[in-house]
């Protein structure tokens, strides 16, 4: 369907982030976020800016939303606008303990949030008519992805705290410059077949598309290639806006995605 051929080959231009709008040290608790843009015509290369024959796809590391509805996400959306610590008491005041527990649970899901960059998986949350089919996608590490166990990990957020500056606050910049020193880092790239409306809903996107009922289909592979990391590339992406409705084969699905546009 589309892009997704057999043989094809298409550039990429990929950032990762974390998930609040505010500029944060990487060893924050947060949720982190990839969003990937493809040229759609494998003859052409890709820039920043540049919007023509392109695929805009985003993802997080938690593979369910925290709004029930529309309305919830925007309305949580501009709490977070509001600075951390306001958060708390500003969900339990607008929608009780218990739905404010939740939105925090989904939230704080990644309980090793300095796990590295490159070996999240990372989903759509959100689900999209792709050919004759509904689905949700997501991307995760190939096989033969080097990945470090939680004490290789631990060891490595402690050495970074206590060298302290810019170690600590880019450490997971860090991380993954330094695995693309080494090898190209690789994705697969999967859709999720919807089912029924009670095991794979459309606009219950708080709810999991469990793999037991859904299992992923690996349609394509994310290769960023073995380099030093461009750091002008890395200033401009920083200016870009990615969003679903940026799309050639996969219209977005549900009310959470049209409040999205």
């Amino acid at each position: 369907i589309g892009l997704f051929q057999p043989g094809a080959a298409c550039e990429a231009l990929v950032r990762f982030s974390n998930a609040r709008g505010e500029v944060l040290g990487d060893l924050g608790k947060d949720q982190r976020g990839v969003a990937i843009r493809v040229k759609t015509k494998s003859a052409q290369s890709i820039s920043p800016g540049d919007v023509a024959n392109t695929q805009d796809f985003l993802m997080t590391n938690t593979p369910i939303s925290f709004a029930r509805n529309p309305v919830q996400f925007i309305e949580v959306g501009e709490i977070l606008l509001g600075g951390i610590g306001r958060v708390i008491p500003r969900l339990i005041r607008k929608y009780g303990f218990k739905e404010a527990r939740r939105i925090l649970g989904v939230f704080l899901a990644p309980i090793i949030s300095f796990k590295p960059l490159q070996m999240n998986s990372y989903w759509s949350r959100t689900s999209y008519k792709f050919g004759e089919h509904s689905v949700r996608y997501l991307i995760r590490p190939m096989a033969g992805t080097k990945m470090l166990s939680t004490g290789e990990q631990l060891s490595g957020v402690l050495r970074s705290l206590m060298q302290g500056g810019e170690h600590k606050d880019h450490y997971l910049r860090e991380k993954l410059a330094e695995a693309l020193k080494d090898a190209d880092v690789c994705f697969e790239f999967c859709i999720q077949l919807f089912v029924d409306e009670k095991r794979t809903p459309i606009e219950d996107a708080y709810i999991e598309w469990q793999e037991s009922d859904s299992p992923p289909i690996e349609i394509a592979q994310l290769i960023i290639p073995k380099q030093e990391i461009d750091h002008q590339l890395q200033d401009e992406m920083e200016h870009m806006a990615f969003t679903p409705w940026n799309t050639k084969e996969l219209t977005p699905l549900g009310l959470i995605n049209l409040a999205r546009k």
